[in-house]
């Protein structure tokens, strides 16, 4: 992923069960109302690269970063994208730095949120077919760990959001905070006139 320029960029990923589909979809609908045109994907669930993580690093990352940079050509006009998932995902699977700065730059904005290994195997009973994660207790344990010790080395600002006393996270705090740490954009998205 080469410097660019283009529209900001939000990743909201984290560990599994967390909830990070519902927020891309609480962050979508709060961008757009503010009129910021929005564009979301979930790279990830497009190609399945999770056993090419430990043989085959870089291809992983290459075929994730492939399919971003083929949606951001597809969605030139938005100003904003949101993904489900990118970089963190890859930097908790692999430590190889070839493949890690495939991603870089890091984008403008990422929001991890950082579930308990009790909401991961809830979540994971009430999905039957979620996957390897929802089986494998050493996956498990080691991903939120990893998720949970995860840092950006890049100038990319990273919000951190463990979940309540309820173990639920609260969309909306989240989508504020989002907002709060990108005001431009809403600021730019004003009503435009045109001489």
């Amino acid at each position: 992923m080469a410097n660019r320029s283009g529209p900001l960029e939000i990743v909201v990923d984290g560990t599994d069960g967390a909830g990070k589909t519902p927020c891309v979809a609480n962050l979508c609908e709060r961008f757009r109302a503010r009129g910021v045109a929005v564009a979301s994907h979930a790279p990830y669930r497009e190609r399945e690269v999770y056993p090419l993580w430990e043989a085959a690093p870089e291809e992983a990352a290459r075929v994730i970063v492939e399919i971003m940079d083929r949606f951001r050509d597809a969605h030139a006009d938005a100003q904003l994208i949101i993904w489900d998932r990118a970089w963190p995902t890859a930097y908790i699977s692999t430590e190889d730095p070839r493949a890690r700065a495939l991603f870089r730059p890091l984008p403008t904005l990422t929001v991890l949120l950082l579930s308990t290994i009790a909401r991961t195997r809830r979540q994971a009973r009430s999905h039957p077919h979620a996957g390897v994660w929802a089986t494998d207790e050493a996956r498990v344990r080691r991903y939120n760990a990893a998720y949970h010790a995860l840092e950006a080395s890049d100038a990319s600002t990273v919000l951190r959001f463990l979940p309540d006393s309820s173990d639920t996270f609260d969309l909306d705090a989240i989508a504020d905070a989002a907002e709060a740490a990108l005001p431009e954009m809403v600021a730019e998205t004003s009503p435009r006139t045109t001489e």
